[in-house]
């Protein structure tokens, strides 16, 4: 089990460092509810591996997918650099994400992610993707 959350961790620091250009002096915000709750302490753990002081704010589980997040949750979208939003039902079509895409704020939607998810598809070197990439369209 342990070797398993190590593992899950590892490959959420290379998404955090590669995918999302997490800084240490950014502020980096995880939104998740009771199901998710687990997964979202793994985004935690590779935040602060890499130096960032990241907070975590769980809410209830949307009802539907689109249903907006509670007021005071909306607020601290705006107050972050980085959103990760590790939730049951998608926040990403929200008035509250809106609103901090608007103002600059870096946002990952990642409803209905799951362990299996992250070791299966997310364990990916994006370097190498982009160099074969690089060198198929000189074919």
């Amino acid at each position: 089990m342990k070797q398993k959350s190590e593992r899950i961790t590892s490959i959420l620091k290379r998404i955090l460092t590669h995918n999302a250009n997490v800084q240490p002096y950014e502020a980096v915000l995880i939104v998740t509810d009771q199901k998710k709750e687990g997964i979202a302490r793994h985004f935690m753990v590779a935040a602060t591996l890499l130096g960032v002081d990241p907070g975590i704010l769980v809410i209830n589980e949307r009802k539907i997918h689109g249903e907006e997040p509670p007021t005071f949750a909306a607020e601290a979208f705006l107050q972050t650099d980085i959103l990760l939003l590790v939730t049951s039902k998608s926040l990403t079509h929200t008035k509250a994400t809106r609103d901090a895409v608007v103002k600059g704020v870096r946002v990952a939607s990642m409803p209905l992610i799951t362990e299996d998810i992250i070791l299966r598809t997310l364990d990916t070197d994006y370097r190498k993707i982009a160099a074969d990439s690089a060198r198929l369209v000189k074919l």
